[in-house]
């Protein structure tokens, strides 16, 4: 910088001396000085920038996907049930449907890097996906716990692609009073594979689909385990959601 300002006032005295053979004066010194200064001004940037004291541009704008996330969600989920070895061995009893809607909350944690985010996701739903026998209820999902891990990446500045990859906790309630058989509780795990697009709508609020798979994994019921007997049985979920998110996280890319 101090060769820079003594390069100033050498150009400053010859453009007074160069002006009409005239000596310096004060306009034209002025005018040299301001116009050395702004040259001085844009190579200190320059330097700084180099030296790391200066934002990079892709600091300026945060990741809007970054950091905690929580959301309410709704959906529908059809549930196809075979049942093997129902009297014999390879006696399978397929095509018994239970379908129906779900209402619950969601929500995780992104850590993210550049485009890229993963971490953790919860997420909790009452349901009322049954199976109905002559228009009453005979199986009914009561609800779930779904813990998964998610990778995705932001496709412009406002859209998150995500595919996920978790394990589920189901209740259900089996029985139908009015042919005299007596409602008990069951439980069962299923693996489950999803995918999902979140764009925001409006400042740290995102809409949400997602498509879950689920494939069921263990059933049990008071005590005995009906596992092997439903290994088959699968489930499609399709979810809508809306989802606040407070943008806290690293940078991503411009």
């Amino acid at each position: 910088v101090g060769q820079r300002l003594a390069h100033v006032l050498g150009r400053a005295e010859r453009a007074g001396h160069a002006v009409a053979g005239r000596p310096l004066d004060g306009r034209h010194a002025a005018l040299a000085v301001e116009a050395e200064a702004a040259d001085v001004a844009v190579g200190r940037a320059i330097d700084d920038k180099d030296r790391g004291f200066l934002p990079s541009v892709t600091a300026v704008e945060n990741n809007p996907f970054a950091g905690f996330y929580a959301g309410i969600v709704a959906g529908v989920q059809f549930t196809d049930i075979t049942i093997t070895d129902t009297f014999a061995q390879g006696d399978n009893l397929s095509g018994i449907s239970a379908d129906g809607g779900l209402l619950g909350v969601g929500g995780g944690f992104n850590f993210c890097v550049g485009r890229i985010c993963v971490g953790p996701y919860v997420e909790y739903a009452l349901a009322d996906v049954s199976f109905d026998v002559l228009g009453e209820p005979l199986l009914v999902m009561d609800d779930y716990v779904q813990v998964a891990g998610q990778v995705g990446i932001l496709a412009g500045k406002s859209t998150l692609i995500s595919l996920k990859f978790g394990h589920e906790w189901q209740t259900w309630t089996v029985g139908q009073r009015k042919f005299g058989i007596d409602e008990v509780d069951a439980e069962s795990t299923a693996w489950v594979i999803g995918g999902s697009v979140a764009t925001l709508v409006a400042p740290n609020t995102s809409l949400d689909l997602s498509l879950d798979y689920l494939m069921f994994d263990t059933v049990e019921s008071q005590g005995d385990d009906y596992s092997r007997n439903l290994e088959d049985s699968t489930a499609l979920r399709a979810k809508i959601g809306l989802t606040y998110r407070p943008a806290v996280g690293l940078p991503a890319l411009n």
